[in-house]
């Protein structure tokens, strides 16, 4: 799609009844995400101007319908409830770019942007915009590159966040940053009290992540999906999160741990290597 494709969209954008934008897999890039920025600014800047214009009188009955007209297209600015943009090859530049425009999707209740290679700097940008998204209740920064930085930043946005019910941040690099980030889940007692779907597989997570949830499950009383799969948990680690769940009635919850590679098998096979050597 990218820039040309994009601009296509911008009546659709301002239409008042349009609030689900399925954009994945469209070729969106760098280029297509900036455009989608300037257009979620320039509809919410038109409203403001079409609000304000609505206290002038109008010169005629035309003026009048004119007017009526254009404030019910505008006067509300973007009412997207949903932007989905997965698989679009935005990289770190297109997601900064975007990140300018969502501070203007007051309404905005779900955001994915899964498999966009976009790291730290994007996923930061990304977080920090989404914090102005009051509604927002369903995440997914899925098969991205979080790291350390982009997991501090997350941390800040669940932090604000008064309405988030599902976060999903599989194969996202979070590794050594698991236990600060799912700490930081279970102790918000806003957000784990209404937490409804906690995806971390695939981060290389330590068994520490599994043994704080098992310690915090009866601060998540409405969690209905957890996936922990394709981590670095002990058995030892997988056993307590499993006997805690099984004691709450939740053990069906958890998702399959079949990827799972246990940290401890991986240090006893490390330790043979240095022996044959």
């Amino acid at each position: 799609m990218g820039a040309p494709g994009t601009h296509q969209l911008k009546q659709l954008l301002a239409l008042p009844h349009f609030r689900v934008l399925l954009l994945n897999n469209c070729g969106l890039g760098p280029d297509g995400a900036k455009e989608l920025a300037n257009f979620f600014r320039d509809i919410s800047e038109g409203a403001s101007a079409a609000s304000s214009s609505s206290s002038s009188s109008p010169a005629s009955v035309e003026g009048l319908v004119e007017a009526v007209a254009t404030l019910s297209i505008a006067a509300q600015g973007v009412m997207l409830e949903e932007l989905h943009v997965g698989r679009n090859r935005m990289k770190d530049e297109g997601a900064e770019e975007l990140a300018k425009g969502i501070p203007f999707l007051k309404e905005l209740k779900v955001f994915t942007c899964i498999s966009n290679s976009i790291k730290s700097a994007g996923l930061v940008a990304l977080s920090r915009a989404l914090q102005s998204c009051p509604k927002l209740q369903r995440l997914d920064f899925g098969d991205n590159f979080l790291k350390k930085e982009g997991s501090a930043a997350l941390e800040d946005l669940l932090l604000s966040s008064n309405s988030l019910t599902s976060i999903r941040i599989a194969d996202c690099c979070v590794e050594d940053a698991g236990p600060s980030l799912v700490r930081k889940i279970v102790d918000n007692a806003s957000l784990a009290a209404r937490l409804e779907d906690l995806d971390l597989s695939f981060n290389d997570l330590s068994s520490e992540c599994a043994e704080i949830i098992a310690d915090s499950l009866d601060k998540l009383p409405l969690l209905k999906s957890l996936n922990l799969n394709g981590n670095c948990l002990s058995k030892a680690s997988i056993s307590k999160l499993k006997a805690a769940l099984k004691q709450s009635n939740r053990l069906e919850i958890l998702q399959t741990l079949e990827d799972n590679q246990d940290e401890d098998e991986d240090e006893d096979d490390d330790n043979d290597g240095e022996d044959d050597d």
